[in-house]
């Protein structure tokens, strides 16, 4: 895909969904909202100029606004997880990451969800990342 979305027209859709859903209400004394994005870092983990479009977007959303972005990883990581099963501190919990471990049924949710929520997408290649992908059993998210 080589058509990019443009940056400004993201972040306006991005700051118009928080604006929709943040929540307006009186809260106890001592809590306070945060406003938490997630997204993909800049090589928009499988260098979909999409993904990377969104990030760019986020990287400049006001500073009340935490992001965090998805570490994108090289491909042999991508679809080999065992590596992590084995030496889970060899690539994770790095400095200030928040790293996200599926359990199998939160494995299947997740599968399920991409087969019937994306049906359109389900070419030969999606099945494999379904499967295989890391990105389903494990995330690191870093602030930006």
């Amino acid at each position: 895909m080589s058509e990019e979305w443009p940056i400004e027209l993201i972040q306006q859709l991005v700051l118009d969904r928080i604006g929709k859903h943040s929540i307006d209400t009186v809260l106890p004394p001592g809590w306070t909202v945060l406003m938490q994005i997630l997204t993909f870092d800049d090589k928009g983990v499988s260098g979909h100029t999409n993904h990377i479009a969104v990030s760019k977007a986020c990287k400049s959303l006001p500073s009340n606004i935490n992001v965090y972005e998805l570490r994108s990883v090289p491909i042999w990581h991508k679809y080999f997880p065992i590596i992590d099963l084995i030496n889970p501190y060899l690539l994770l919990g790095k400095s200030h990451s928040v790293d996200y471990v599926n359990n199998p049924s939160g494995i299947l949710r997740v599968q399920t969800a991409m087969r019937l929520g994306h049906k359109s997408q389900m070419l030969w290649f999606r099945w494999l990342w379904i499967l295989f992908s890391r990105y389903m059993i494990v995330n690191e998210l870093y602030p930006r």
